[in-house]
């Protein structure tokens, strides 16, 4: 599993706002999966995170830590 994000991943987050996602550009919603394995991010979250505070994407961050640390895909 990629854990890291590359510096083309990185500048082309910055372009689209959502350079402080975890997302690392290895997204897999294959199956109706609702979470990424990749980054543990759901479909909504992703979507949405350009949108959110500061305190809701930490939040989210942690989340998607746990999810990714337990995840059962």
């Amino acid at each position: 599993m990629k854990t890291t994000k590359n510096p083309f991943v990185e500048w082309k987050q910055k372009l689209k706002g959502i350079y402080d996602s975890p997302c690392i550009d290895a997204c897999d919603f294959k199956n109706e999966n609702k979470q990424c394995p990749n980054c543990g991010l759901l479909r909504f979250e992703k979507k949405e995170w350009k949108y959110y505070s500061p305190e809701e994407k930490s939040k989210v961050i942690d989340l998607c830590a746990f999810r990714r640390k337990n995840s059962f895909l």
